[in-house]
């Protein structure tokens, strides 16, 4: 009788932290709390059209796609390219004083922290 009481309790136990451990995250594994950000989706890529381009380097665009608004942080280590040979005198790589007002872009930028990775000119105006 002993040996039964023990064998139960011991696979009470084992379930009941199953049951709980189980509980911990929320739907789908994802941790309770998190934010609307994907958190096995690193970049998300952008195709957009220039607004803005403010003094201190940040660009504002509007997403095509979604048609909401967003700045665009440029640092250092941010790639710019042209999609077209003949654009911007035949160079491939840019900076950001080659962007103008009008340009469509294609940018993608990390999910979590926004940072911006490269920018493809698609179209001058």
């Amino acid at each position: 009788m002993k040996q039964v009481t023990s064998i139960f309790l011991t696979i009470f136990l084992f379930a009941s932290t199953a049951v709980l451990a189980s509980g911990s995250s929320g739907t789908g594994g994802i941790p309770s709390g998190a934010s609307s950000v994907d958190p096995y989706k690193v970049t998300e890529t952008l195709k957009c059209v220039i607004t803005e381009i403010k003094p201190d380097g940040t660009v504002v665009v509007r997403d095509k796609k979604q048609e909401t608004t967003h700045a665009l942080a440029i640092n250092k280590n941010t790639r710019f390219t042209a999609q077209s040979k003949k654009e911007f005198g035949g160079r491939k790589e840019l900076k950001v004083a080659d962007l103008k007002v009008g340009h469509e872009l294609k940018v993608v930028k990390r999910q979590v922290n926004g940072e911006v990775l490269r920018v493809r000119v698609l179209k001058s105006s």
